[in-house]
């Protein structure tokens, strides 16, 4: 079975995809080497809605589900490698 992409969700994995590459990529083996914590790159996915996809819009999310939120996530994940 083959799952097909909303519009929604390939924008969002589209823009994740594009946050790691230009903001994670280029810091991540220093983070990890350091072992410190990626303050600014937090705030940056905060401010760009990342952590907040799955969170309904009455309380300021994106009222995505659970699996538009993996999808950001697996992005993200993606750039720290």
């Amino acid at each position: 079975m083959q799952l097909e992409l909303t519009s929604e969700q390939q924008m969002l994995r589209e823009s994740a995809r594009g946050f790691a590459r230009e903001r994670l990529l280029p810091v991540a083996a220093m983070l990890d080497e350091s072992g410190e914590f990626p303050r600014a790159e937090v705030r940056a996915m905060a401010e760009m809605g990342f952590l907040g996809v799955a969170v309904p819009t009455e309380y300021g999310g994106a009222g995505m589900d659970a699996f538009a939120y993996a999808l950001a996530m697996e992005e993200i994940a993606a750039g720290l490698r």
